[in-house]
């Protein structure tokens, strides 16, 4: 089994998320998962977990492309869902980068995997640190 394939598995669709993936795939993401559960309409998606944050693009576009035809959306939006970021003492609203409306047909999965690696390089963004240094959550 080839190395892409088995990042593919590392992905993680939201409807087979709950509460007790928090710790493993964010608290936004865990939520969402508990919402379809209980009948709510959520838009299909998915988790590209911290894990994958070093994969080289061509693996990551190899990945991504299947997942997204699974998914079958003409648009997604990619945005982060840090493990630890929302909690009791802190709330990251704003401070990452969020992308919207990424066409995904054709060439669009190259803009996905931009926006997926934008969403990680926001983690180290000034703004982000100086988040952290103010709430003195460190590194």
């Amino acid at each position: 089994m080839g190395e892409a394939v088995q990042m593919a598995d590392r992905l993680q669709v939201l409807s087979e998320l709950g509460l007790s993936d928090a710790g493993d795939h964010g608290a936004k993401a865990a939520n969402l998962g508990e919402l379809i559960h209980a009948g709510f309409r959520v838009p299909p998606g998915f988790v590209v977990p911290a894990a994958m944050r070093g994969t080289n693009r061509t693996d990551l576009e190899k990945v991504l492309r299947t997942a997204l035809a699974d998914l079958g959306a003409q648009s997604v939006a990619v945005r982060s869902s840090a493990l630890g970021e929302d909690s009791a003492v802190s709330s990251y609203a704003g401070v990452y980068d969020t992308f919207t409306d990424i066409g995904v047909a054709g060439a669009g999965v190259a803009a996905v995997v931009e926006a997926v690696q934008g969403c990680w390089a926001s983690l180290d963004s000034p703004r982000s640190d100086a988040y952290r240094s103010a709430t003195g959550l460190g590194q």
